[in-house]
């Protein structure tokens, strides 16, 4: 039977003794765990404004993040963004700028006018690997020329009909916004993840 999760919270929680939960191999490297105070009235330990503290599994803060960096990605940047997914298509990164420059595998590793570079490609020319990810970073946001940058994924080659979608990230200044498409993608898709807005005050993901 099909419920909500807040159904699911308010009705079924409070009455079950044991909970058994299955779910798609590649959501195992996302595992979380959350804890809370039992004392409400604790005071915090914590720099953020709650009393809450998780723990990822392998106590890896971030899977995607750390993907990246052990695929050799810079992962420090003003601006970062990252893509992961879990089988042998060929899904590439895209970021348009708006002086009309476009990152991508073809010019990988190169910098764009605007100082961003995509430097991890997997499952395409430098090889197909089991953690497939890859990587847009600017390291310097205040070189970004002020304009529209629009970040997409292209289904470059489809090889799989398992594990289909992708996971994608946008770090600014530390600031994390996520993304998840849970579809396949046919060859030639072109899905939007976001715009990122530059202007004077900072960059914008919209």
């Amino acid at each position: 039977e099909e419920i909500t999760v807040s159904d699911f919270i308010a009705n079924v929680l409070p009455k079950t003794k044991s909970l058994e939960v299955l779910f798609e191999n590649r959501h195992a490297s996302t595992l979380v765990s959350l804890t809370a105070p039992a004392d409400l009235t604790a005071p915090s330990l914590f720099k953020w404004p709650n009393q809450f503290a998780w723990s990822y599994n392998g106590d890896v803060a971030d899977s995607i993040k750390e993907r990246v960096k052990q695929a050799g990605g810079a992962v420090d940047g003003d601006v970062c963004c990252r893509l992961a997914w879990w089988n042998t298509d060929d899904l590439d990164f895209h970021m348009a700028e708006p002086n009309g420059y476009e990152i991508y595998f073809g010019n990988r590793r190169q910098k764009s006018p605007n100082g961003g570079v995509l430097d991890v490609d997997a499952n395409g020319i430098d090889g197909v690997r089991d953690d497939p990810c890859e990587n847009i970073v600017y390291a310097d946001a205040r070189k970004m020329k002020h304009g529209t940058y629009n970040l997409f994924v292209h289904q470059y080659n489809q090889r799989s009909t398992a594990n289909v979608g992708f996971d994608a990230e946008i770090d600014v200044l530390g600031t994390v916004y996520r993304f998840s498409h849970a579809k396949a993608l046919r060859h030639g898709t072109r899905v939007p993840i976001a715009e990122l807005q530059v202007s004077a005050s900072g960059v914008k993901v919209v």
